[in-house]
């Protein structure tokens, strides 16, 4: 599994966070995939 496979999955504000490098960020992620 590859970065576009993950991020294919995602809605874009979970893009937006898994992608974003400035500042503090914070995830709650309760339905993580299971791979």
């Amino acid at each position: 599994m590859n970065s576009k496979d993950i991020l294919a999955d995602l809605n874009p504000e979970q893009k937006q966070a898994v992608t974003t490098s400035e500042g503090p960020l914070l995830i709650i992620a309760p339905n993580l995939p299971k791979f």
